[in-house]
């Protein structure tokens, strides 16, 4: 019975004991518990903090490439264009229409769910080398059309702190496009709505622009170079008219002159005598006699009428009447004296007998509406000085444009240029671009770019960087045997 007692007793103390210890081992439990639920709440929170700032600086960086769409030079102004130069610290103002950057120096603070985070971005200059790498050093070169933005968001203390880093680009597409020079050569520089003008040419006639519309090539036709010719002799082919003085003949038997003083037309000059109701018209000063303007005078040495390529200039003389100016200009239009085709061209003008016509197809310039003298057609004669003396041949030729303006005051960037049309074996067309922030230049052209039509060249960043002008050069090129290429289309691509 006792036995019986004490085992039952000794079985209750191992109970209690079992208990404790499971009691202990409980707390041990509880205890970590605790801990793990603590830490992983601190956890959370953290996380919280680091998505918000992570989603405030990605919103930094939204906003940036945003106001770089609108004004680029909103921010490249604040990029440091070396790396010598130290870095500061901005933010993107979005509380204005369209965002700004603010200040040097400044951030921005944030609230969000009770909690206050700091703002704000670094830019910096970016390099590239020749293969479009971006790095630093020997070979690498600034690239002013991007730009790298690392926004910064810190909360609580300086260790809690999120960046994000992005490269931007300047963007926009605009193109200019010429597609027609069928107006010529103009006084007037800037296009302004004039898209079929051009500023300049070289030779003087070695651009055709008209034998097909929306397209230019070299002028190859010619039996110039060192050839001269005379003038026709066949009525009405050797006649100008002047409404003052009446026909003017360029051929006239028995030359005022003498037989040596018969019109030539060289490669370089027009000389001789013409003879008309006031006397004789000399050419040049070698062919003056009687006349106190000769060869010998030193304020009048070696005057004589040019000719360059069928352009015509320089001064014609009489005893009665004076200078005659066969390249003058009136309001800003030039009316020169022309060779095309072996016809005589365009206007002359004396101060005291007006205009003199060399073609009864040119209207008056000083009436829009009357002729100085009708051809038959009109009731007239069919008059003209006409010439055995042609244009040179020409191997190549050149054409500068007129000026464009983008309306970017602050200026624009120019990517690449590319030309449109044919371009026949052993032929080129070579192009070249300047740009400058004043339309009257200076005008530093970069080139050429050999490219074949349909493909860009791509242009140098920095020489046409943030430039409001800019105008283009082409060059033409035959193969020597009269075949020349033709351009129908100049394009440059251009971002604001």
């Amino acid at each position: 019975m006792l036995m019986a007692a004490l085992k039952f007793n000794n079985q209750k103390g191992q109970s209690l004991i079992e208990l404790l210890v499971a009691l202990g081992i409980a707390g041990i439990f509880i205890v970590g518990m605790t801990t793990a639920i603590e830490v992983s709440l601190k956890t959370g929170s953290q996380n919280e903090f680091i998505q918000s700032a992570s989603l405030l600086a990605q919103e930094e960086l939204d906003s940036l490439v945003a106001a770089s769409k609108n004004d680029w030079h909103k921010i490249g102004l604040v990029v440091p264009n070396d790396n010598l130069s130290p870095l500061l610290e901005y933010f993107v103002d979005t509380s204005v229409q369209p965002f700004t950057i603010s200040a040097a120096g400044l951030h921005e603070s944030k609230i969000v769910g009770n909690v206050t985070y700091d703002r704000y971005f670094v830019p910096e200059a970016v390099y590239r080398n020749n293969n479009g790498e971006i790095g630093s050093g020997a070979g690498y070169n600034l690239d002013p059309a991007t730009i790298k933005a690392t926004a910064h968001v810190s909360w609580g203390n300086v260790s809690n702190k999120i960046s994000l880093t992005r490269y931007i680009n300047r963007v926009g597409n605009y193109i200019f496009k010429q597609t027609d020079w069928s107006a010529g050569v103009t006084t007037d520089q800037l296009f302004i709505g004039k898209e079929t003008i051009f500023s300049s040419m070289s030779p003087l006639d070695g651009i055709d622009y008209s034998g097909e519309v929306g397209a230019i090539t070299v002028k190859t036709a010619g039996s110039g170079g060192g050839v001269s010719g005379s003038i026709d002799s066949t009525n009405p082919k050797h006649y100008a008219w002047n409404d003052i003085i009446g026909w003017i003949d360029f051929a006239p038997v028995g030359n005022p002159c003498g037989a040596s003083g018969n019109v030539i037309v060289s490669d370089l000059a027009m000389t001789g005598c013409a003879s008309s109701n006031v006397g004789a018209i000399v050419l040049d000063c070698a062919h003056s006699p009687g006349s106190a303007l000769n060869c010998a005078d030193p304020l009048y040495q070696n005057w004589k009428v040019s000719n360059i390529n069928g352009n015509l200039s320089g001064y014609a003389w009489n005893d009665n009447i004076g200078w005659i100016n066969f390249d003058y200009s009136q309001s800003g239009v030039a009316y020169r004296v022309r060779i095309q085709n072996g016809n005589f061209e365009g206007y002359a003008w004396n101060d005291a007998i007006g205009w003199v016509s060399f073609n009864c197809n040119h209207i008056n310039p000083a009436s829009a509406n009357s002729p100085a003298a009708s051809c038959a057609s009109s009731g007239g004669i069919d008059y003209l000085v006409r010439t055995n003396w042609n244009v040179p041949a020409n191997s190549s030729a050149e054409l500068v444009s007129s000026i464009f303006d983008t309306s970017i005051t602050s200026g624009a960037l120019l990517n690449s240029i590319m030309w449109l049309g044919d371009q026949p074996t052993n032929t080129s067309v070579q192009l070249w671009v300047a740009s400058s922030n004043n339309q009257n230049g200076p005008w530093n052209y970069t080139g050429p770019y050999n490219v074949i039509p349909s493909y860009a060249a791509a242009l140098n960043i920095e020489d046409h960087y943030n430039k409001q002008y800019f105008r283009y050069k082409v060059n033409l090129q035959t193969d020597g045997a009269g075949i020349s290429p033709k351009a129908t289309d100049v394009i440059i691509n251009w971002t604001p």
